[in-house]
């Protein structure tokens, strides 16, 4: 049997070991799941077997030979494919495209589009996906775009196939699809599948084999039919978690008022039943593992995501938000996790950026007042101590000082409630303290709501006054005080259902 290895893999970033040691196996015919909590080192580790990241010291083996990916199609020429949360597939092209994109067949100098074609649907019958080929993929469901890419996958040779949290955005009916089609596949085709996912029904149900990572340490290792879900958090948690935090958590509020935000029984495309309530002065915190519901609630309340049912206030008065716009009307402020992607706007100055927020405080007739728009943002920057050349493009800032001046673009909006996604997300140690102190200062002295989703577990002891902690799309456990709970309580509370299975 053919095998992918791992061993004594190490990869540094500064003084943080993303992996110390690793050694894993991934066998053909098989499905192996990886899991661990939020920066256990599962991210780094399939980006080394991809090809698109290599490790300070250790080796990769294939097939008994010692060999190291340059590039992600060196990985893939020999034989390792990696699907991400992300697809990288093309919506506008048709699905047969998608399938051939980047190795063509030519005839002629020709494309041979009715070869391809037909090969493309007599792959999809293999993978029991049932859509006409010559269909865009961007008008197909997310699940079967997911499957088509695991087609795609396979018709290149690929004999391993790493997937990275490929269920996040599917509903039950799909996972199954997904799943149990990957894995019939794996076993028919000879495949070495390795499945990221925070799952435990999902793992339980579908992998043969579970490893586990916690600090960039292998910590579980054995066979899923001799293992159980109890087995598994106890690794992942582990008594090294149980440290107490509470010398390091700042004064809370000493008075909340009047509730800002109620969500009652908000249910949406990717949330069922979540309650949420956030006071005036009141720092709310998110926690989960990633896929949990926290990005889709913000994003719902920011008016980006539609509910389905149940209901949202702010204040006394009903609110269901059509647009961001729309929210911003209505005193929502929204700062999204990934700052390079829907956050900054790169070409523009940094005034520019924190500006663009409030322009209309400042304009009149149809002309914008482009001096006092400048003036408010460089008051607002200079009262967070925004360090670097403000006079230059925003890209020319430290990720730190980019995230104050997205911050900055927030607070000077006034909001009754901010809502933070991951806001020191890259940031380092004295950036992270001083996003700390002005989102704590904001809600006490402006009396402004705010509620930050966080995969820090320290972050979540340390910067709210309340926490929920989401799984699956809910939060069923209601609003908890940080100062009752430990590292691993939030650890535990995110793995395991209401009644852990035995």
């Amino acid at each position: 049997m053919s095998s992918l290895s791992l061993r004594n893999l190490r990869r540094y970033f500064g003084d943080t070991h993303a992996l110390d040691g690793v050694d894993i196996d991934i066998p053909t015919g098989s499905l192996t799941a990886l899991i661990g909590h939020n920066g256990a080192g599962k991210s780094t580790l399939l980006r080394i077997l991809s090809g698109a990241d290599r490790p300070d010291s250790g080796s990769l083996i294939l097939d008994g030979r010692t060999t190291q990916f340059k590039s992600p199609n060196d990985a893939l020429g020999q034989g390792v494919s990696a699907v991400y949360q992300e697809l990288s597939m093309v919506p506008g092209l048709s699905v047969a495209q998608n399938i051939f994109l980047g190795h063509e067949e030519t005839s002629g100098g020709f494309l041979t589009r009715r070869a391809m074609n037909a090969q493309a649907t007599e792959l999809c019958a293999r993978f029991d996906i049932p859509v006409d080929v010559t269909t865009l993929l961007g008008e197909l469901p997310v699940a079967q775009r997911q499957l088509i890419e695991v087609a795609a996958a396979v018709n290149r040779k690929a004999r391993f196939l790493l997937l990275d949290e490929p269920t996040t955005a599917l509903e039950a009916s799909q996972v199954d699809k997904l799943l149990s089609t990957v894995t019939s596949i794996a076993r028919a085709e000879n495949l070495g599948v390795l499945l990221i996912d925070h799952k435990l029904d999902e793992v339980f149900a579908y992998s043969d084999h579970i490893v586990g990572l916690a600090n960039g340490r292998r910590i579980l290792d054995g066979a899923t039919s001799e293992l159980t879900r109890q087995d598994v958090v106890d690794a992942i948690v582990g008594s090294h978690f149980e440290e107490n935090t509470a010398s390091r958590r700042p004064q809370k509020a000493a008075t909340m008022g009047e509730p800002v935000l109620t969500a009652k029984g908000l249910t949406t495309a990717r949330l069922t039943d979540v309650n949420v309530t956030a006071r005036a002065g009141e720092v709310v915190a998110l926690y989960g593992l990633m896929g949990a519901g926290r990005t889709s609630f913000l994003r719902t309340v920011a008016g980006l995501y539609s509910a389905e049912s149940g209901s949202i206030q702010l204040g006394n008065h009903a609110y269901a938000p059509k647009s961001v716009r729309a929210a911003k009307r209505a005193g929502i402020a929204y700062v999204s996790e990934e700052r390079k992607v829907d956050g900054i706007i790169p070409n523009l100055g940094v005034y520019d950026n924190v500006g663009i927020s409030v322009l209309d405080r400042f304009s009149a007739l149809g002309f914008i007042d482009k001096g006092k728009v400048r003036h408010a943002a460089a008051q607002r920057l200079a009262s967070m101590q925004t360090h670097g050349d403000l006079t230059k493009s925003i890209a020319s800032l430290s990720g730190g000082n980019q995230q104050k001046a997205l911050l900055a673009r927030a607070f000077l909006q006034e909001p009754k409630l901010l809502l933070l996604d991951e806001p020191t997300k890259g940031v380092d140690i004295g950036a992270k303290a001083e996003i700390h102190a002005l989102i704590r200062r904001l809600a006490s002295e402006s009396g402004t709501a705010v509620i930050v989703v966080t995969s820090e577990e320290e972050e979540a002891l340390t910067l709210p006054d309340s926490i929920y902690i989401f799984q699956d799309g809910t939060c069923s456990r209601g609003r908890l005080d940080p100062a009752d709970l430990t590292v691993a309580d939030l650890k535990k509370l995110a793995w395991l259902e209401e009644t852990p299975a035995p």
